[in-house]
This record gives structure tokens, sequence and C-alpha cells, in this order.
């Protein structure tokens, strides 16, 4: 690949209110100058089955506009927290969900890191016994480690 991911990681959103953004921070190795930017996207998971149903949470063009050249980048990416209709569409805050991170390059995705969701009350007993009615001045977003995809594709060359 002449362009990925190496490191991705939650600044700030973990372990925070459900409502609180989700700030990724991402180290990407360009090993050859690249015509075009990359787009990166961050997307809640709304139905496991239906990826069209995912929530575009925000995204941004990466690069020189146009371009990549070669080195190491680092940047951020906040994304605002899933609101509680989307958390409700998804069985409820206190179900796992998931969000992930996509970067695409010439419209075609090269990697996508994913993460596990869920979010949880601070007190054990009512984790165990959750209200009736979800109290969402309580719950914690809890983010789990990521996992990481990379996919071939074409770069800057004829399509694959």
């Amino acid at each position: 690949a002449l362009c990925r991911v190496t490191r991705v990681t939650i600044a700030s959103g973990d372990n925070a209110a459900h409502d609180q953004p989700i700030v990724f921070q991402v180290t990407l190795d360009v090993v050859e100058p690249l015509r075009e930017d990359a787009v990166f996207s961050v997307h809640y998971i709304v139905d496991p089955d239906r990826s069209e149903l995912d929530v575009e949470l925000d995204s941004m063009d990466v690069g020189e506009g146009p371009g990549l050249s070669k080195g190491v980048f680092q940047f951020e990416i906040e994304a605002p927290a899933p609101s509680r209709a989307v958390l409700e569409k998804c069985g409820g805050p206190l179900v796992v969900s998931g969000i992930y991170l996509k970067g695409l390059y010439r419209g075609d995705e090269f990697c996508r890191v994913g993460w596990y969701v869920r979010h949880e009350y601070p007190d054990e007993a009512m984790q165990d016994s959750p209200p009736e009615q979800v109290d969402w001045t309580r719950l914690r977003r809890v983010i789990s480690e990521p996992r990481i995809t990379r996919f071939t594709i074409a770069w800057d060359g004829p399509a694959i």
C-alpha cells in the first residue's frame, strides 16, 4: 500500500458522557507521493446487517489539496456523539454497537478501523438492574480496542 494508517487512538470520548464528541488521533504513513487527498469519515453502526443505515458523524479531507506528499502525518478528526435517536434505533443505549473510521482514496476504501461501543452506568447495581427509563445523565460511553482492516486499491494506477 502506498498509504496506510499505522495508528489510531481515541484522544477523548472513551469513558465519557454519551453526548460528548469522540476525538480520533490518526497516524498516516505515505510511502510515495499521491496525486489526490485522502478522505476520512467516522460512522456509527445502526444495524450490523444493513450498512446503508450507518450514520456518518463527520468526514474530512487529509492532504495538501490536492495530494499527499511522502512522509508520516498525524491528524485529529472530532466526531459528534451519535444522537439519542440514533442510539434508540440501535436497540437502545445499553445494546453494544459499533463505530468505525474509514479511509478513502479516489473513492476506494483502503482502511477501516472499528471499535465496539457500549454505554453503561457507572454504578454496578444500576448496570445489573437498569432503570426502566434510561437515565441519560448517568450513562458513560465505553469503547473497545480497535480492529483494523486494510483493503487493496489502485492508488494512482489503473483500477484493480
